[in-house]
């Protein structure tokens, strides 16, 4: 599965006009590319939940040979916790 990882303030310049596209994000200085070997997600929407919860844990490789990993944790529609590792 194809990752694309950017700089968390470039994201948010390129959405304050409500839109983003493919190539905005391909022309950002910060892109990393990558390929995760292991995926997985869960996602419980509140209503058929008592509370909404969703998870996304990644790894793999980026394509200038480096490895990565991905933690992603939101709870109750806030963010509970992000980790990103390049190695």
């Amino acid at each position: 599965m194809p990752f694309w990882f950017v700089h968390l303030s470039e994201f948010q310049a390129a959405i304050a006009d409500g839109e983003l596209t493919i190539s905005e994000l391909a022309s950002f200085d910060s892109l990393l590319k990558g390929t995760a070997s292991f995926y997985n997600e869960q996602n419980h929407i509140f209503g058929l939940h008592p509370v909404s919860h969703y998870a996304m844990v990644a790894s793999g490789t980026l394509d200038d040979g480096r490895s990565f990993n991905l933690l992603f944790i939101e709870v109750n529609l806030k963010l509970v916790q992000v980790q990103i590792d390049f190695s």
